[in-house]
This record gives C-alpha cells, structure tokens and sequence, in this order.
C-alpha cells in the first residue's frame, strides 16, 4: 500500500512538475481571522467574559455527570458545547474546548486514561498552557486568540509543516503574509474589521482586494486543507487503530484506558464523534513514539 503523504506534500509534488518556487498563503488566516473558530470566539467568546466563574464550574461538571457511568459517545460533542457555554470567567477554557482539549473535563480523564495515571494527568492540563495567552481581560479576545495562533500553532505546526513537505520535492515556499512589517499593520487592526456579523471573515483584507482579484475568488466557500473525519475512520483508521491500539500494547504501556478506546472503534462511525477520531489519531501516535523512545521495540503498523 501506498504511504499516507501530507496534503502540503502532494500538492508541492504537483507544483514541482511546473515550478521550483511557489507563493503561500501561510498567516492570512491568523491575521485576518479566516478561521471558524474566530466566529466562535467574536460572539459566542461573550459568555468567556461574563463574571460568573463559580457557577460555570458547577454547570459545567453537571453537564458531565448528567451523562452517567454508562455515557453515550455521541453526546460527548453536546456536553462539551454546554461546556463551553458556561466557561464564565475563563477565555482560556472556552479557546482550549474550541481547539478539542479534553483535559479541562474533569470526568474524561478516568474515561481516556488508566488507572493513577489519570490522578498524575491533571497536573499537565494542556488549558494551563494557554492561561497566559487570555490573562488579560481588558484585551479583545478575539486578538489575543490570534496572536495565540500566530505565535504558538503556526511557528510550532504550520510552518514547520509546509517548509519540510515542500523542500521534500526541492519547491521552495514563500509567505508574503508572514512579513514581520506586515504582521505588526495586521495586529493594529480592529478585530471587528476582520470579522463582521453579517460580512463574514477576513472582511478587510476581502475589501482591500477587490479591485485586485477576480469576483470568483470572493464567492466560493474556504476549502482548507481539511478532511472528513468518519470517511478517514471508517477507511483508514479504525484498522490502523485496531492493528497498533491493541489490548495487550495498551495495557502494557498502561498509559490509556483500552475500554473507553475500545467503545470508540466500536461504535459506528458518525458526525457526533469527528473530535474523538483525533483522539484515537493522537494516541496512535502516543503508542508509536513510545516504541522509538521509551520501548526501543520496532515501530509495528498494520
């Protein structure tokens, strides 16, 4: 079977046939707020500001304990929503939830994890990390969610990402939006020039191109370099998880709780779940770089 490539590596592997350099668009995003979470965090990111931190604690474990021991998966997304809702008081709780951190749900961690493994996990909770982010209330915080971004998800992944898949096929990649001259103008700009109710994202820089770039260019929705997630599951993979997230592999690394991975593969693959088929992916990952580092065994794959 073929490797699984990047979608940044197939496409520089197309580029290389006509170019040897190429200009990206890398930044224009974090910018100039293209993402749907920055819709989430323009309006809905209200409720993050509301003084009532004592009450969104207690709604947010009673949406969790409303569940019950016996959970249905598929409601999880539902939960976390409510959850997010209530993160009154903590603009670093509702971005990380926003982003898929589980660690903050105080019940998930004896679900995903095993045994006092899940005690010693609630010290390293990933919301502590972007504490200093969104400490200042007094700062926009759809600005701050993007400085976030810029400085922490685009240097640590983006980038690092594009330059390594690009320069396996020898194309050099250029990111004029990542001028630093044009990075500080970016900053300076009223986030609700970027973002408008009824405008949609990137309204400014939209505006500021016009009379620049064809009208098609404005109307077709954002194609990211996304995919779906309950295809990828129900093609790729559940088999690769059932091959390297093993009943005997997991338990001994006692790191996960085979059970609750075990309900996730068997359970049909649905919309409702797409957040925790990135947790499968993340401990896959978890269990190969535990073979190279810590076990020395050889990578196994199905």
């Amino acid at each position: 079977p073929q490797p699984h490539r990047h979608q940044v590596y197939l496409l520089a592997q197309r580029a290389r046939e006509e170019v040897k350099v190429v200009m990206s668009g890398l930044g224009g995003d974090e910018l100039f707020g293209g993402y749907d979470n920055y819709l989430f965090i323009r309006y809905g990111g209200l409720l993050a500001d509301l003084p009532f931190q004592a009450i969104g604690d207690w709604l947010r474990s009673t949406a969790f304990e409303l569940q019950g021991g016996g959970h249905r998966l598929a409601s999880d997304q539902l939960r976390r929503g409510v959850q997010m809702g209530c993160s009154f008081g903590r603009r670093d709780l509702f971005y990380s939830i926003l982003r898929n951190v589980w660690d903050g749900d105080e019940g998930m961690y004896a679900r995903i994890y095993h045994g006092d493994v899940a005690e010693r996990q609630k010290a390293y909770r990933t919301s502590h990390f972007f504490e200093q982010c969104f400490a200042d209330h007094d700062e926009n915080f759809l600005s701050q969610a993007m400085v976030c971004e810029l400085r922490e998800k685009l240097v640590g992944d983006q980038i690092l990402v594009e330059d390594r898949n690009m320069m396996a096929h020898g194309v050099e990649g250029r990111a004029p939006f990542l001028d630093v001259d044009l990075i500080e103008y970016a900053a300076s700009i009223p986030p609700e020039l970027k973002i408008e109710l009824f405008r949609g994202r990137k309204y400014i820089l939209k505006k500021a191109l016009r009379k620049v770039l064809p009208e098609f260019v404005f109307n077709r929705p954002k194609k990211g370099f996304a995919f779906d997630p309950v295809r990828q599951f129900a093609r790729d993979l559940k088999p690769m998880a059932e091959a390297i997230l093993s009943r005997q592999r997991v338990e001994e690394m006692g790191i996960f709780n085979y059970d609750y991975i075990r309900r996730l593969l068997d359970h049909p693959p649905v919309e409702a779940l797409h957040w925790h088929y990135w947790q499968l992916w993340t401990m896959v990952g978890v269990v190969l770089w535990h073979d190279c580092f810590v076990s020395r065994a050889p990578a196994r794959s199905p």
